[in-house]
């Protein structure tokens, strides 16, 4: 909203200057990030609304010029926003996949937008246009934050993952009181790696098996209207890809998990872009599904309606 629109477009100014000017001790004139992608939005974003609630906020776009005139003036609060972007960097270092969507989120932000594009763009990412989030926009950031992205096509359990692993950096970074052991930025690891394991697992089986049977649809079409289609050794092959399409990717998140993105990818960004006081954070539980051997087991009156889809 108009609220935001000041604050975001500050902060974009502050990171494209920060990197253009290679400020920071890591940066430098090839467009490298003084420190981990979205820790520098994070910090950008804050520093910024920090400035613009003084009697007489710093004028520069520059980042040490900004530091400097805080330090001066709100030291204390500096210093917070110093010991949450250490946290920051702490939960992404355990978070190689979310590390990455932070990469591709900073693209976005130094991008050749206009201004008036980027906070059409951002307010996509953030879920804050109408209807909510898109989802082939939420999809293309994803897939870019992938390590194997090719020709458009992205590991599926790449994207299942980063989609855990926003989900759980945006609520670690957000409750950052229960996150961290006694206000220092030393994270508190509180996962069970087998019931994640078996969730990313299920969600890959279900992506993977969507986007098959999608491809075999198509063929059966092609076929239908005389039209060339792939020989046989090309099926067997896409049969045991691991690779989706991001128009695959999207289909199956409408069809399956149409929460997906939001309680993930569009809430990461969320947290990373718009600070408290600007959005009002608030953590969303991550979907998975649970086994047929499990709802089976289970008693009838908890049992899920078909497609239902469960809190982890």
């Amino acid at each position: 909203g108009p609220a935001a629109a000041s604050p975001l477009l500050d902060a974009r100014r502050v990171v494209r200057e920060t990197l253009g000017l290679g400020l920071g001790g890591g940066g430098g004139g090839d467009g490298s990030p003084p420190v981990s992608a979205a820790s520098l939005l994070h910090r950008a974003s804050r520093l910024v609304l920090l400035n613009s609630r003084l009697a007489d906020p710093c004028l520069s776009h520059d980042l040490s010029d900004l530091d400097v005139h805080l330090s001066e003036r709100a030291g204390d609060q500096l210093d917070l926003v110093d010991v949450q972007c250490a946290r920051v960097d702490a939960v992404l270092s355990s978070s190689p996949l979310a590390a990455g969507l932070g990469r591709a989120l900073l693209d976005t932000v130094v991008g050749p937008l206009d201004d008036g594009l980027y906070l059409e763009r951002a307010s996509i990412l953030v879920g804050a246009s109408a209807g909510g989030g898109s989802s082939a926009d939420l999809a293309d950031l994803a897939c870019g934050a992938s390590l194997e992205e090719e020709g458009g096509r992205c590991p599926a359990r790449d994207v299942v993952e980063l989609c855990h692993q926003a989900a759980r950096a945006g609520h670690l970074i957000v409750n950052q009181e229960d996150s961290f052991a006694g206000g220092t930025d030393v994270l508190v690891e509180d996962d069970d790696e087998k019931a994640v394991g078996e969730a990313v697992d299920s969600m890959t089986a279900s992506l993977l098996a969507s986007a098959r049977a999608g491809r075999e649809e198509r063929r059966r079409g092609a076929r239908r209207f005389g039209e060339h289609a792939a020989p046989d050794d090309d099926d067997d092959e896409e049969a045991s890809s691991p690779y989706v399409t991001r128009e695959e990717l999207v289909e199956w998140q409408r069809r399956t998990l149409p929460d997906l993105f939001r309680c993930s990818v569009s809430s990461f960004v969320r947290m990373i872009l718009l600070p408290p006081g600007v959005s009002d954070l608030r953590p969303v539980r991550f979907p998975t599904f649970r086994s047929s051997a499990e709802v089976a087991s289970g008693p009838a009156s908890s049992r899920p309606r078909p497609g239902e889809v469960l809190p982890l």
